[in-house]
């Protein structure tokens, strides 16, 4: 969230991103989680990755609501939900199904911290409503992924090095940067990006969003494709 907030407010490269889109940046939803010793729960007990469809706690229905306000302003284009992750290296996204493809191989292109070929595509299932990237998609939102940050090493592919304060930062800036590159090729696929496959995740191996963290959350959404547009 660091790099995405930094990016938007003092880089000069995202001037575009700014007249193209309109964001919507939501922060840390679990700060109770957070400091009683990084639990998914809130001090009430409601796991917040679980209700982002309903009203069981007020920090989650304030989102709901306020994603409703954002589809009635234009189109919606993506949302991505950043989480912390202690349970595997790297930084990696959860997708439904394969809706995420196209968002996912532009990250990759704009940062070889993503772990494109590790995304985990998850087909959406009943107990699922609550999950966040579930809940924005069901509202609209064409692309709708969780990014989940691993609390220590970089995947090997990466060089396994420990994630270090300006990785992430970087990381925020490459989400910012790709979800511009959707307007911007939006009739190309884009070229040499690294393969999106099957992971361990896909496979059932490992229910990745069981084991995350809730952290931070970024909605980014498109209003219009430009200032002129209806």
């Amino acid at each position: 969230m660091r790099g995405v907030m930094e990016f938007l407010m003092g880089d000069p490269e995202a001037q575009s991103c700014l007249d193209q889109l309109a964001w919507l940046l939501v922060p840390m939803l679990n700060p109770d989680g957070v400091m009683a010793g990084r639990t998914r729960t809130n001090l009430d007990a409601v796991d917040l990755n679980r209700h982002h469809h309903d009203d069981s706690a007020p920090e989650t229905k304030g989102l709901k609501n306020a994603l409703q306000a954002e589809a009635q302003q234009g189109e919606l284009l993506a949302f991505i939900d950043i989480h912390s992750h202690s349970r595997r290296r790297g930084i990696f996204a959860i997708a439904n199904a394969s809706d995420g493809d196209r968002l996912v191989s532009l990250m990759a292109s704009r940062t070889h911290l993503l772990d494109a070929p590790g995304t985990s595509r998850s087909e959406i299932r009943a107990q699922d409503a609550g999950v966040g990237r579930v809940a924005a998609a069901s509202q609209g939102y064409k692309y709708s992924l969780t990014i989940e940050c691993s609390l220590c090493a970089r995947h090997l592919e990466a060089g396994g090095e420990h994630l270090l304060l300006q990785d992430l930062v970087s990381v925020g800036r490459a989400i910012c940067m790709s979800i511009a590159d959707l307007l911007n090729s939006a009739d190309e696929e884009p070229a040499a990006n690294p393969e999106v496959q099957e992971s361990m995740f896909a496979e059932g191996a490992i229910d990745a969003e069981d084991h995350d963290e809730a952290d931070e959350e970024a909605v980014l959404e498109e209003e219009g494709h430009r200032p002129d547009s209806s």
